[in-house]
């Protein structure tokens, strides 16, 4: 039972998160903007760009963790991972991980920052892979 609480809470977060960027279109273009030229956000959509991110990032790493705990069957982890790799991909996210503090497990923060740092995607195929979804 266990295991699908905790699969329904990741999947009710993430899918919050995505209504909350498609429905609200302030929302959504403090997201564009920030994923791609943080700096031209004006301070206070700075701030909500951090959280929306922090919230994005904890998401995340709540997969991770419960997959590593196989609270998650092992397929899980590897369809957050493509779509993190997307983010990952973006000099906002890039530059908003950069600014975070230690407030993420151990190990979700090495292997975040080995895919930030050393992305997997160019900048085209990352477009390209949101083409796709």
């Amino acid at each position: 039972m266990e295991h699908s609480e905790n699969y329904g809470r990741v999947f009710n977060r993430v899918s919050d998160l995505l209504t909350n960027i498609i429905e609200n279109a302030e929302v959504a273009n403090i997201m564009i903007v920030g994923s791609t030229k943080i700096d031209e956000l004006e301070t206070i959509d700075r701030v909500r760009f951090g959280l929306l991110m922090y919230d994005i990032f904890a998401a995340y790493e709540f997969v991770f963790e419960q997959t590593r705990a196989k609270a998650f069957p092992d397929h899980v982890w590897p369809h957050y991972l493509q779509h993190f790799e997307y983010w990952s991909s973006l000099p906002g996210v890039k530059t908003r991980w950069a600014s975070r503090k230690a407030i993420f497990s151990a190990q979700f923060m090495d292997i975040a920052s080995t895919y930030i740092e050393k992305p997997s995607l160019s900048p085209e195929e990352a477009r390209e892979m949101w083409r796709t979804w």
